[in-house]
């Protein structure tokens, strides 16, 4: 009962920063993919940032956020979450109010709902009593500019994929197997048929036959 208290009073009276930086686009092709990324929230990996959101028992602790200055036209924009501790609860709101949230991982697509919306990093009720730090990325396309019939398209072909974790899921070293090598253990033919000339022609020399 406490808890849900908690929650409700800090969502109503939580303190948003006023000073909400434009968020900066990083490239696909300058992605950083390289496994060590993870330890360092300023390599980008996958372009991601990095961000905490205050626990629930923190409700003046300002909220962090980001301004997408989208420029004229229409876009669909992709939101990607993830908590940087397995398994953490993590959200993000848009300037009208609806929040994309999940458990480790959450994600939004759809079309950008104002001019230069700012998105702001909040709990909801199943945030803990700790802080959660999150990575968080942003990506647009310009519906006009898009080439496919249909922009919703656009979000189903995203690849799902692209999240800082599954960096660790990509091996660093490989290792060349060994090649076969031949022993008389293992009756190799042309090893056989070496040592049966040799022979023969030793008897012969000698008049063995």
């Amino acid at each position: 009962m406490w808890r849900t208290l908690l929650f409700v009073a800090s969502t109503i009276g939580a303190a948003v920063n006023a000073n909400c930086p434009d968020y900066v686009f990083i490239p696909p092709s300058r992605y950083n993919t390289d496994p060590p990324s993870l330890n360092d929230p300023s390599s980008n990996p996958y372009g991601y940032y990095q961000a905490t959101i205050p626990s629930v028992e923190r409700p003046d602790q300002p909220r962090e956020c980001v301004t997408i200055k989208a420029g004229a036209g229409e876009y669909m924009i992709e939101i990607k979450l993830e908590s940087v501790q397995s398994g953490g609860r993590v959200c993000a709101e848009d300037p009208q109010g609806k929040e994309y949230c999940g458990t480790g991982t959450a994600t939004g697509c759809y079309v950008v709902p104002v001019n230069n919306p700012t998105y702001k990093f909040v709990c909801d009720t199943s945030c803990t009593s700790a802080d959660t730090p999150l990575w968080y990325r942003f990506v647009l396309q310009n519906i006009t500019s898009y080439a496919g019939s249909d922009p919703n398209d656009w979000c189903n072909d995203r690849n799902t994929d692209e999240f800082p974790s599954n960096l660790n899921l990509i091996p660093t070293t490989f290792v060349q197997p060994n090649k076969p090598t031949n022993s008389l253990g293992g009756g190799s033919a042309p090893l056989v048929f070496s040592f049966f000339t040799l022979f023969t022609s030793f008897a012969v020399a000698f008049g063995l036959f």
